[in-house]
């Protein structure tokens, strides 16, 4: 099927309702070896998963055995449960298939070292790896230029592309295509898609999940009319989105039961909602979820006065999925739409939602507004302001001849915003031995708007800058930065990373301890 063909199929009306079967399921058995361990427990859940969907398997004289049953082969990932307690990476993906699947693990490097003893998919899966594996060796190497490694990673991600569409008859393609989604534009998804055939895949979710993602991100843009859909509503009854946005101002975004980020920042509607919402506003949340009865649960306890349709990841009789193709993957997660159905704009934080709806409905208010809107609290300096920091080295040229202290957050990250009540005690501290706060955010695409009222909003005093592409890259080399919110550096006077895992504000005298350590206070 062309790529082509399929949006223009995608384009047109789309209903989750279906009379086609639910897929049989199969049983699969895994049964592992630990080394290196002979008690505790590992966690098993799905690559990607949400909060609350993992599986916990204790394991006993070194080893262990779980049964289960599966609609479709899986992606998944098993953890020690210590390691995921406190908030380590260190997994060993593995494929749910049909029949007996046995694994070794070793806790010592659970990535390095395990094996996979038996399970035909998993045995392809471990040799795809093994071969991508071998090229990021080589594009990872950073005794090489900067140039030479951008000629790396064109050849990798060719590499890569090349595996994907010749194992594309076989799951391990799936799974090479759902990994590396993000990393590929949409004129390489393109050339993936039309190349490959994924004919026996079509109906894997990763699959469905991809393409969705790729045809929405040359539709639902600002200008084109939204698509239109129908998914049910907490009563079960469907909605179709034209009947409920006609003639109104729509804000149409991804809510979910399974994350407290995306949970905090619907709350944030909620004021913006009550008041233009008698003016011709409306709000429809959409939810891509695992579980029914917890999003039935969370919309109890959170009330949400507006409508809410959910969309089930493992129950998809459709060829695509609606909500993944309404967003593509994007974060903040959402569109408004004027009163003629057309797209105005998309990933909207609700301070950018709140500022458009006054200056719609409240044009006086919003002139006042503005009056104020760049105004920061004092000792608050932003650090590119008159032109971005691409570099770790550029950052430090900055602030030449002071040690500092980072502080890696971003708007929507709760545990980053939670550490702030602490900010007071560790400015204090800071201060004392003069050493400089530097607050760095890690927004995907960080607008001025929602940036600067969090900082008036906590008073965060001292130095700021946001985070482009070519920074993350360069920080992820130089600071061994995983993408982990919050993270916290602490950097000497002469510029150099002295501890690239720092404890948090809220680990007060430990924080203030390795502070004195590691600066020689």
């Amino acid at each position: 099927m062309k790529t082509i063909k399929f949006i223009a199929f995608s384009l047109a009306f789309l209903s989750v309702i279906s009379c086609t079967q639910k897929p049989s399921y199969f049983e699969y058995k895994i049964t592992g070896q630990v080394i290196g361990k002979d008690y505790g427990d590992l966690y098993l859940s799905e690559m990607n998963s949400r909060v609350g969907d993992g599986i916990t398997i204790p394991f006993e004289n070194g080893t262990f055995v779980y049964e289960g049953k599966s609609g479709e082969t899986k992606i998944f990932k098993l953890a020690f449960w210590d390691d995921v307690q406190d908030g380590s990476f260190r997994i060993y993906p593995i494929i749910i298939e049909s029949g007996d699947i046995v694994v070794e693990l070793d806790a010592d490097s659970i990535y390095e070292k395990s094996r996979i003893l038996k399970g035909q998919i998993n045995t392809r899966v471990v040799q795809i790896n093994q071969i991508t594996k071998s090229y990021r060796d080589e594009m990872y190497d950073d005794s090489k230029s900067k140039n030479e490694l951008n000629k790396l990673r064109k050849v990798y991600y060719d590499k890569i592309v090349s595996l994907i569409i010749e194992n594309s008859d076989d799951f391990a393609g799936v799974y090479l295509l759902f990994l590396y989604e993000r990393a590929f534009n949409d004129s390489i998804l393109t050339d993936i898609l039309d190349k490959s055939d994924f004919k026996e895949f079509r109906n894997s979710k990763y699959y469905k999940i991809v393409y969705s993602r790729h045809i929405g991100r040359q539709s639902n843009q600002p200008g084109q009319n939204v698509i239109n859909f129908s998914l049910p509503d907490s009563t079960g009854g469907i909605i179709e989105l034209n009947d409920v946005i006609k003639g109104k101002i729509a804000f149409i975004e991804l809510s979910g039961s399974w994350c407290r980020n995306t949970t905090r920042q619907t709350r944030e509607l909620i004021p913006i909602y009550e008041k233009y919402h008698e003016k011709g506003f409306e709000i429809i949340g959409v939810g891509f979820e695992t579980k029914y009865n917890r999003w039935k649960q969370w919309l109890r306890d959170e009330n949400f006065p507006w409508i809410n349709l959910i969309e089930l990841e493992d129950d998809n009789s459709n060829d695509i999925f609606i909500s993944q193709q309404l967003f593509a993957d994007e974060f903040p997660a959402n569109l408004l739409v004027d009163e003629e159905g057309i797209v105005i704009l998309r990933n909207l934080s609700s301070t950018k939602l709140d500022e458009i709806l006054m200056e719609k409905y409240e044009p006086q208010k919003y002139k006042e507004y503005i009056e104020v809107k760049r105004k920061l609290p004092e000792e608050t300096y932003i650090l590119d302001r008159e032109q971005p920091i691409n570099t770790f080295t550029e950052l430090t040229k900055k602030l030449s001849g002071k040690a500092f202290f980072i502080d890696c957050w971003a708007t929507w990250c709760s545990p980053c915003i939670e550490e702030f009540q602490y900010k007071e005690s560790l400015k204090e501290y800071l201060n004392k031995h003069n050493i400089e706060l530097v607050y760095i955010s890690f927004d995907k695409k960080p607008g001025d708007a929602k940036w600067l009222n969090f900082i008036k909003k906590y008073n965060l005093k001292g130095y700021h800058m946001r985070s482009n592409e070519e920074f993350v890259n360069d920080f992820k080399r130089k600071a061994e930065y995983n993408g982990q919110l919050p993270t916290y550096l602490i950097v000497d006077k002469t510029g150099k990373i002295v501890e690239k895992n720092a404890f948090r504000p809220s680990n007060k005298q430990e924080l203030f301890n390795q502070l004195k350590t590691k600066l020689n206070l």
